[in-house]
């Protein structure tokens, strides 16, 4: 689903690629054994999968290093709508998408993308700026103003 979705977020003009980074190519049961005393002495496990990365690379160069802050953006609304896709998939539901100030890093293209894909979600998205959602083609907008919402 990711390449597809950031695909779309960009409207074609660039190719994500994601590889997975294993944190260790050892046998895990040994390179526990052999960190053991160092984990108890600084109380965190230093080897295994929670130590494992991801590295999204746009137009092959790395986007966590030379990306801007609206490809930054882009990946992780990417990785964001790729797991309600998967997880529809699986349940046969998209879960309810919390989107917070996603839009103020976003052209105008990527965030028409965001307003109208996840129209078959649940989606709420908040922003500061009315002109983030001009091309809402369909939903509600709710604005809040004073703690009131009208």
């Amino acid at each position: 689903f990711l390449p597809g979705l950031y695909d779309g977020i960009s409207n074609g003009k660039e190719k994500l690629e994601i590889k997975y980074l294993q944190s260790s190519e050892e046998n895990l049961v040994e390179a526990l054994k052999k960190t053991r005393k160092d984990d108890m002495f600084s109380g965190v496990t230093s080897v295994g999968p929670h130590r494992d990365d991801l590295d999204f690379k746009i137009n092959d160069i790395s986007a966590r290093s030379y990306g801007s802050q609206g490809q930054k953006r882009s990946v992780a609304l990417a990785v964001k709508l790729a797991e309600a896709e998967v997880i529809n998939k699986k349940t046969g539901e998209y879960p309810v998408i919390l989107l917070d100030d996603v839009m103020s890093e976003l052209d105008k293209s990527r965030q028409n993308f965001v307003l109208n894909h996840t129209k078959e979600m649940q989606t709420f998205l908040s922003c500061c700026d009315p002109s983030n959602i001009e091309n809402l083609q369909n939903g509600k907008i709710f604005n809040i103003k004073g703690g009131e919402v009208f």
